[in-house]
């Protein structure tokens, strides 16, 4: 079967120690035949690839893109070999790679502590399960926004939004726990200064193995250079030699034995630095050091300003290792031996302590530092200072004790106060209590005194048993008690007698799993140095970074006060932490300090945090268990969103948005960088890249480059296409930006205030390409205030063309039924008026268009307009047959009817729209509009006739002809004038029967029997006249008119009735449509005489009620089933007036 190179699948020969293909030493495998069909390997995990696969399934690169890298041909090396001419007479002018090998001399130090770290981390069990990368869409349901905004509401209505905002808000405290010097990361890879180093190109070598005759071969793998080079390496002299024995004190840390220093050639300048690196093995015995001293060795690098870089040292049989970027002096030591034969007993038995487990990490008493090994290369170190840690050990645990015994006091006060109720009742706090007692003392009452002794001795017996129930109950404090108790008696150093320091052990944890997941997982390029971590007593409450005089190299500091608490949260918080500050060493292997963008920096390194967190809370050996946002409180300041990404500071016409300290403080630019990094996670996510790849897409850019510009590398977008994405992530993160906003930062959300008063309010916006800022809208009531509002946001004319990179979206709203977009802008639903109504507007600038501000000026502003669209009043309706008349209440002189562009009246019954109608303001010119409502009435029941009624709503635009329109608040609904098939006008006749007045013939009657038969011819005629006249008015047939309209008032009609020669009757009565009936009651019942009395004509029963029947004839011309006739009489009999009236009417028209 055969071999295989595992990188890029190419077949091997058989005794192959490079592959011809990519140029990597790497293990060979044999290759599974399927169906006499050569197997595939991934170039870049060697993981078998099936068939037809574009993507490896492992490790997430692109099969097409590593067959490429595979056709790459091999190069000879023929490079022309460039000897230094410099000399090392001093340390100061040191070259090349020094590698120095040295023995410390051992001495008694007590208390020995070794650190056995897990199986996780050593590497048996995997540390988490999604390689670092997270599949999770950033896009919420509209479910799932409208429960993260629910929370947020009640939070902040519950006031538990911003807990802290109590306190004073200063300098953002990051990582307050992890401190550094403010030169941050001012030290880079291999001793690069600022401004001074430059990586050379990747380029085409050919792999290639060296030996020298002093013991030590120079190899590196295909393509690993920048081109091919010659390498040389002669010993350093006498002078050399002197000068960096003297130096290794100050430098280590503690005497050592120089065993070797050699200067190593490459053919390079002193600033500059490899693509890739080459492999340097040394000969152990040619060094004289034993095999099973490897652990003792030490490698460094010597710069040309003499700064001291430990190399990681790895072990290949009987050679050490290292990896290196540069020419160099090469310098060597064994820690923890005997020299000179010196305490040869206890450094034997220190020797054999140390070599005791060969992976995990160990503490060397010689120098107060652990070793961590990954893959049996020590490649960080921890350091601490003994006495330091005690004492630190001492008064967190002091603390931690005065915590529980003061929440014990809190409880024991509330028990006691239960329990004598009568007597501190009042009291709030123990301090008022023993106040109260100290008066009750000196007020010389015996029974109070006794009183106060009494309650004051229970108090303290109560809190006593109450702390130390607490302290029972408590892990964290038994476990850090514990430890330190062990700790601080532990004897002079034995085999057997190794205790455990849980703090310490986790800061070796983190660190090696840190180192593990980014090495294995993540496949990025860790540092060549050893990296090195420092507990410290001093919480400066900076970063995590520094350096030191001679050892060029960064390295972190951990406070002990922080990191010795020893709960769960701490460690949870550490691993996160340590992840992040190892992900800047990282960076600099790709980017110099002098040409990387620092915001960047800082942004990718939190995202790499957030990263490490959803990776280690998988893990199947001690997740993370913290909450999220306990751990990431990085990300909670997302006001720096309002500063533009390429940019640390800004300003708006609200104010300014500077780091909170010196501007250019390393510390302060992490502060702004942070929280905005997940818009970075997003184009992570988005994309599937890998940092591995981000990091090479980084370096490949020359010089210092934006932040912008670094994105559009890395994720291989142009201007448009990083718009896209930042209007895409600021909607995918917006509640976030509505939690801020609901704060107290008036330039990240600047407030706007919408006035009843003017009902509009024009927003000037800059264009400083992406930042997002969230609006608050605030309305702002006048004498009175409307009960429902509608509100409409109105790009300018120009805002398409200047703002073309704005998004502007409202916040904790539903799309299409909160608001919606529309013709130049967006409109904002009816809601009920709130005294408090804020609205929020997440305004989201993208970077395509060109920029309107500069240094000493803004330019030509574009923005919107916002409209306030107000409940408008009723309209006033007249009914005239089958013509409603609609009057609108409209009026130009308020400014928010601007964007007023119709009118729509709406009528309907119940929930039943029957009618809509759009009214342009020319429609209304006019005058009131008619309507034909004729055939709705028609179609109508006598319960939907009674609910018909009609609305106002303005409009914006042409809303009605849309699809979804853009319409205010509705009117107070006004009823329709009934129009029954009764209304109109009628022709009425009205024949009178059997007419008399009882009144009138009694009278005569008396004047008859009054005169006898001597009545004169006068009365005889006058009586004559009175039954003659009386005669023809019972036989009186008249003709007039009748109207008939609906009234005002619901239910009821009108009647109007005039017959020739006689005076108008007004009528009123209720019609019974079912039955077709009328009945009217005559409604001016005054009568004036000619001498100017008035008299109510109904007091003296002489107004009579109609009674009408209304029927259709079906006759011609007549709508089917129509009424166009009635018949019906009236009666009068009393003492004035006794009659029958019988009318008859046919309907003339449908007018009244």
């Amino acid at each position: 079967m055969g071999k295989y190179c595992r990188y890029c699948g190419r077949e091997l020969s058989e005794h192959s120690a490079f592959c011809g293909g990519c140029g990597k030493a790497v293990p060979v495998q044999a290759a599974p035949e399927t169906e006499g069909r050569r197997t595939r390997f991934c170039r870049n995990c060697g993981q078998p690839l099936g068939q037809g696969e574009m993507v490896c399934a492992s490790c997430g690169q692109p099969v097409e893109a590593a067959a490429r890298q595979g056709k790459m041909k091999a190069t000879g090396q023929g490079g022309k070999r460039t000897r230094s001419a410099r000399s090392l007479r001093s340390l100061k002018p040191v070259i090349a790679v020094g590698l120095v090998i040295a023995v410390f001399v051992s001495f008694a130090y007590p208390g020995f502590v070794r650190v056995k770290l897990s199986d996780t981390v050593l590497g048996q069990l995997a540390a988490g399960g999604n390689r670092g990368e997270i599949s999770d869409s950033f896009a919420l349901s509209p479910e799932e926004l409208e429960a993260e905004y629910a929370a947020i509401d009640a939070a902040y209505a519950a006031g538990t939004l911003f807990p802290e905002a109590a306190a004073e808000r200063g300098s953002h405290g990051h990582y307050s726990w992890l401190y550094g010097e403010e030169s941050g990361w001012e030290a880079t890879e291999e001793g690069e200064e600022i401004g001074a180093a430059t990586v050379l190109p990747e380029g085409k070598s050919k792999a290639f193995r060296m030996k020298t005759p002093y013991g030590i071969t120079i190899s590196a793998e295909k393509n690993a250079l920048d081109r091919d080079r010659t390498f040389s390496v002669e010993p350093a002299d006498a002078a050399q030699y002197d000068a960096v024995t003297a130096a290794i004190p100050e430098a280590v840390g503690a005497p050592a034995l120089l065993l070797g220093l050699w200067e190593l050639d490459a053919g390079m300048a002193d600033d500059e630095l490899l693509p890739g690196h080459y492999t340097v093995e040394i000969e152990l015995e040619k060094l004289g050091l034993e095999k099973e001293d490897f652990d003792l060795l030490r490698v460094y690098r010597i710069d040309s300003a003499g700064k001291w870089y430990e190399y990681p040292v790895g072990r290949n049989g009987g050679n050490a290792t290292i990896e290196a970027k540069q020419n160099s002096l090469l310098v060597a030591i064994a820690s923890g031996a005997i020299w000179l034969g010196v305490g040869l007993g206890l450094g034997s038995l220190v020797h054999d302590t140390l070599l005791g487990i060969k992976s995990g990490a160990y503490f060397n008493p010689l120098t107060g530092t652990f070793d961590i090994k990954y893959k049996d290369k020590a490649v960080m170190e921890i350091r601490l200072d003994r006495k330091s840690l005690i004492k630190e050990l001492l008064s967190i645990n002091k603390q931690h004790y005065l915590e529980l015994e003061k929440r014990a006091e809190q409880e024991a006060f509330e028990q006691i106060k239960k329990e004598e109720a009568p007597l501190l009742r009042d009291f709030n706090n123990r301090n008022e209590m023993y106040k109260e007692f100290a008066r009750w003392k000196n007020d010389g009452d015996p029974e109070l005194t006794r009183t106060a002794n009494r309650i004051s001795k229970k108090f303290q017996a109560r809190i006593k048993k109450l702390t130390a129930q607490k302290v029972e109950a408590d892990p964290d404090y038994k476990r850090v008690k514990r430890n330190l108790e062990e700790y601080q008696d532990a004897p002079l150093v034995m085999r057997d007698v190794r205790q455990e320091l849980e703090a310490v052990e986790k800061v070796c944890e983190a660190a090696l799993r840190a180192w593990k997941w980014m090495k294995e997982e993540l496949n990025l390029r860790m540092p060549s140095y050893k990296f090195r971590i420092e507990l410290s007593t001093d919480d400066k409450g900076a970063y995590g970074a520094t350096q030191t005089p001679i050892l060029s190299n960064p390295y972190m500091v951990l406070s002990m006060e922080r990191v010795f608490r020893g709960d769960k949260l701490t460690y949870d918080r550490l691993l996160c932490t340590v992840c992040h500050e190892l992900f800047h060493a990282v960076q600099r292997g790709y980017k110099s300090n002098a040409t990387g963008n620092y915001k960047f920096d800082e942004m990718s390194a939190q995202d790499l945090e957030t990263m490490a967190y959803d990776h280690f809370k998988e893990a199947a050996e001690n997740p993370i268990t913290s909450p999220r946002e306990a751990i990431l409180e990085n990300l909670k300041d997302v006001y720096w969103f309002a500063v533009p990404l390429d940019d640390v500071e800004t300003s708006y016409p609200e104010g300014k948005l500077v780091p909170p300290k010196k501007l250019y403080i390393l510390a302060d630019k992490a502060t702004v960088s942070y929280p905005v990094a997940p818009f970075l996670t997003y184009l992570r996510e988005k994309k599937m890249q890998r940092y591995s790849m981000i990091l090479l897409s980084y370096r490949g850019l020359c010089g210092h480059r934006a932040v912008s510009t670094i994105l559009k590398k890395a994720f291989s977008l142009d201007e448009k296409g990083l718009t896209e994405a930042y209007h895409q992530f600021a909607e995918s993160y917006q509640t976030n930006f509505y939690r801020e906003a609901l704060g107290s930062n008036p330039v990240f959300s600047p407030l706007t205030e919408l006035r009843i008063s003017s009902g509009k309010t024009e927003v000037k916006l800059l264009n400083k390409n992406y930042t997002t800022r969230v609006r608050r809208v605030g309305l702002v009531r006048g004498d009175t205030s409307p009960t429902e509002y509608a509100m409409v946001l109105k790009y300018d004319d120009d805002f398409k063309e200047k703002m073309s990179d704005f998004r502007i979206t409202p916040l904790n709203k539903k799309k299409n039924e909160d608001y919606r977009e529309c013709e130049g802008g967006v409109f904002f639903m009816p809601r009920v008026w709130a005294e408090k109504e804020t609205v929020y507007l997440m305004e989201a600038d993208g970077g395509t268009a060109e920029k309107t501000e500069g240094i000493f000026w803004d330019g030509n502003k574009s923005g919107y307009t916002l409209y306030l669209m107000k409940k408008p009043g009723a309209p006033e309706l007249a009914r005239s047959g089958s013509a409603l008349s609609v009057k609108l209440p409209v009026s130009d002189a308020w400014p928010g009817n601007e964007i007023v562009g119709a009118y729509v009246i709406t009528l309907r019954t119940g929930q039943k729209e029957l009618h809509k109608e759009e009214l342009s303001k020319k429609d209304l010119a006019a005058g009131a509009v008619q309507i034909d409502i004729s055939e709705i009435e028609k179609k109508l029941s006598q319960e939907e006739r009674n609910n018909l009624v009609l609305t106002l709503q303005e409009s914006v635009g042409d809303s009605i002809r849309s699809e979804k329109p853009c319409l205010g608040p509705e009117s107070d609904a006004v009823p329709v004038p009934l129009s029954d098939e009764i209304c109109g006008t009628w022709e009425i006749q009205a024949e009178l029967e059997n007419y008399s007045s009882p009144m009138l013939d009694q009278y005569i009657e008396m004047m008859r029997e009054a005169a006898g038969n001597d009545a004169s011819g006068d009365i005889s005629r006058y009586i004559e006249e009175y039954n003659r006249a009386m005669g023809e008015q019972s036989k009186t047939v008249s003709r007039g008119r009748l109207v008939l309209r609906p009234s005002p008032r619901e239910g009821i009609m009108e009647a109007v009735l005039h017959f020739e020669g006689a005076p108008e009757q007004i009528y009123e009565g209720s019609y019974d449509r079912d039955g077709k009936e009328l009945r009217l009651r005559p409604q001016n019942t005054l009568y004036t005489d000619s001498q100017g009395n008035q008299y109510n004509l109904a007091e003296y029963g002489l107004s009579a009620e109609l009674k009408l029947q209304f029927s259709g004839d079906g006759s011609a011309g007549a709508r089917n089933g129509a009424v166009n006739r009635f018949t019906g009489e009236s009666a009068m009999d009393n003492q004035f007036a006794s009659f029958r009236t019988i009318y008859t009417g046919t309907k003339l028209s449908d007018a009244y």
